[in-house]
């Protein structure tokens, strides 16, 4: 009789503990229900202007002020971020005055180094990474990349006044976040150059002491992607198989040729002054060394920037240019009084580098070749008509624009280090 009893009293508080749990849950969802429907409705009330919301409104702001603050500082990082991302032309007027500016800093610079990002060559239809129709932009919206062949594009007239301020000794060197080989193409020495993120016609082999390099006619990064560089073909001399010289987004340099991290540490030492072209500058801000910050604050060289869209360097920069790269080149080196020769495709310094690929190899080249058949230059984006008018017209995306057939990138380096960022929970 008492086993009985005291089975009944053990289901009975079984029973009741369960029915605690089902209760306490079911509260918790009511609980969360209730708390994002109040969210949302705050989000809403914030989201209306001050002067048209209600008495209860104003009230129920009043009422719940920690959600309140969390919402509105999420708002204005939003907007912060979001304003980040647009691209900003300044006035005619005031591009004018600041590269006025710009002129008497570069003539005054002891050590002037130059900076370049993917914007130095948006004006040969290559793509850049975080414009608004930029690849990572792209990758992020769930499109592919679109643009012309990397191949096809030829040295925009950034790429050959740069050539131009180092042969008369006001440039000392280029550090270049790009790998399209333009900088190359342009008639820049490689002792004056910094690829640091590789060339894509250029394959090494490492087996080789030192690095042998091999140049190539066409994108040797066909076949590679993120971690994995090796290429389908072979080193003349040992017989290793080559690698590319791409260093995608979370990899680090592992060669000697053509990234020189040396001799750009070495050059940053001694700058004065640093002039980024075309650079978001989201990751070579990473790269201390290259800004002198191990100096005293006083000692460290001025930051001058030509970039379209905000820079993480904008804060210390001593002056920013919202403008196109060629626009602000070309009225900079007219006023220095240097002239600046157009690209010539028979005078590519490309030419006399190729090594051409094994006969046994040949079935290897799938992409397009750069001197396959003679051709004549592409204009550039903004095209000479444009550039010798003051900057009239420079807002306007649609003035004068090179058609160019477009398609999606597939081979070559771009997109191919890019991943969504994803947050791991610890188990």
């Amino acid at each position: 009789m008492n086993d009985n009893t005291a089975d009944e009293g053990k289901n009975q508080m079984t029973k009741i503990s369960r029915e605690d749990r089902k209760r306490k849950q079911a509260e918790t969802v009511a609980s969360k229900a209730e708390f994002q429907k109040r969210y949302k409705n705050i989000r809403k009330i914030l989201s209306c202007k001050a002067e048209d919301r209600s008495s209860d409104d104003c009230a129920l702001l009043a009422k719940y002020p920690d959600i309140t603050d969390n919402i509105q500082r999420s708002l204005q990082k939003y907007l912060m971020l979001k304003s980040r991302k647009e691209e900003i032309t300044d006035d005619p007027d005031v591009i004018n005055t600041k590269i006025d500016q710009l002129i008497e800093a570069v003539r005054s610079a002891k050590c002037l180094l130059i900076y370049t990002g993917a914007g130095i060559s948006t004006a040969a239809q290559i793509p850049d990474y975080r414009g608004p129709n930029g690849v990572w932009t792209q990758l992020a919206r769930g499109k592919e990349p679109v643009g012309r062949n990397m191949v096809e594009a030829e040295p925009t007239f950034t790429h050959m006044a740069i050539v131009e301020l180092y042969k008369a000794n006001i440039v000392k060197y280029i550090v270049s976040q790009n790998c399209d080989g333009l900088h190359l193409r342009s008639g820049l020495p490689k002792s004056a150059l910094s690829e640091v993120h590789g060339n894509m016609y250029m394959e090494v082999c490492t087996n080789c002491q030192p690095e042998r390099e091999y140049f190539r006619s066409f994108d040797v990064t066909q076949y590679t992607a993120l971690r994995r560089h090796t290429t389908p073909r072979t080193c003349d001399i040992c017989g290793s198989s080559l690698v590319d010289t791409i260093v995608h987004f979370g990899e680090k340099s592992r060669l000697l040729q053509p990234h020189n991290w040396q001799v750009a540490i070495d050059w940053a030492k001694k700058t004065d002054m640093i002039l980024c072209l075309g650079s978001s500058l989201k990751v070579l801000k990473h790269y201390r060394l290259l800004w002198g910050s191990k100096r005293a604050k006083s000692k460290r060289p001025g930051i001058f920037i030509v970039n379209l869209q905000w820079t993480p360097k904008d804060s210390c920069a001593v002056l920013k240019i919202n403008a196109p790269c060629d626009i602000v080149m070309k009225s900079l080196m007219r006023k220095l009084g240097i002239s600046v020769p157009p690209y010539d495709i028979y005078r590519d310094p490309l030419r006399t580098l190729i090594v051409s690929v094994k006969e046994l190899e040949t079935h290897t080249v799938n992409s397009k070749q750069v001197f396959m058949e003679d051709k004549k230059p592409l204009p550039s984006c903004y095209d000479s008509a444009i550039l010798n008018k003051e900057f009239q017209n420079v807002v306007d995306d649609n003035d004068s624009k090179t058609k160019i057939q477009k398609q999606t990138l597939k081979a070559g380096w771009y997109g191919k280090g890019y991943c969504k960022r994803k947050k791991y929970k610890r188990k």
